[in-house]
C-alpha cells in the first residue's frame, strides 16, 4: 500500500475512531504494480451485498496491467464500474 493511501486511511480511521459505522475494505488490485486500493463506506448507508456485487467483485479480477494509480482510477470510472454504481 502506498504511503498516501496509508495516511488517508489512518486519518479517516482517527476521525471516526468513536464510530463503529466506518468500514474500510483494503485490497490489492490485479496489476504489475500491485496497486493498493480501498473501498470506504459508512455502515447503513449502502447495502453490503450490492456493494460487493457492483464494486468489489468487478474490481478484483480486472487486470490493470502496468497502469499507474491515477490511470487505474480513471479506468475504474470509465470501464470497470457501471456509471449507476459510481
Amino acid at each position: 500500500m502506498n504511503d498516501s493511501l496509508k495516511e488517508l486511511l489512518s486519518d479517516l480511521k482517527a476521525q471516526f475512531a468513536d464510530s463503529a459505522d466506518l468500514t474500510v475494505r483494503e485490497m490489492t488490485l490485479k496489476s504489475k504494480r500491485k496497486l493498493a486500493a480501498a473501498v470506504i463506506t459508512m455502515e447503513g448507508l449502502c447495502d453490503k451485498e450490492q456493494l460487493a456485487q457492483t464494486v468489489i467483485n468487478p474490481l478484483l479480477p480486472y487486470d490493470f496491467g502496468a497502469q499507474s494509480g491515477e490511470e487505474a482510477a480513471q479506468t475504474v470510472f470509465r470501464s470497470v464500474l457501471a456509471s449507476s454504481d459510481i
